[in-house]
């Protein structure tokens, strides 16, 4: 279960891969992408699959962090 400051978005085709989507916590200053009915429920705090983080830097000067979660499923390798 997600925490309360969550934000979804989604579903979107996230690099060109369908059933992702995104959610956000702004608070936080995170925006993920995860897969869509995996076979876990991704989380905002030590998730399982290990994603892989990277700052995002604005237009404002500051910084962000995006996560990208990764399938346990194997979707990234079949598409």
């Amino acid at each position: 279960m997600q925490p309360m400051d969550v934000e979804v978005t989604g579903p979107h085709m996230v690099a060109g891969l369908p059933d992702w989507e995104f959610w956000s916590r702004p608070m936080a200053d995170e925006l993920h992408a995860q897969p869509v009915n995996d076979l876990i429920e991704h989380t905002c705090e030590d998730c399982p699959c290990g994603p892989t983080v990277e700052a995002t830097h604005r237009e404002d000067g500051s910084i962000g962090w995006t996560y990208m979660h990764h399938s346990l499923d194997g979707r990234e390798l079949s598409e």
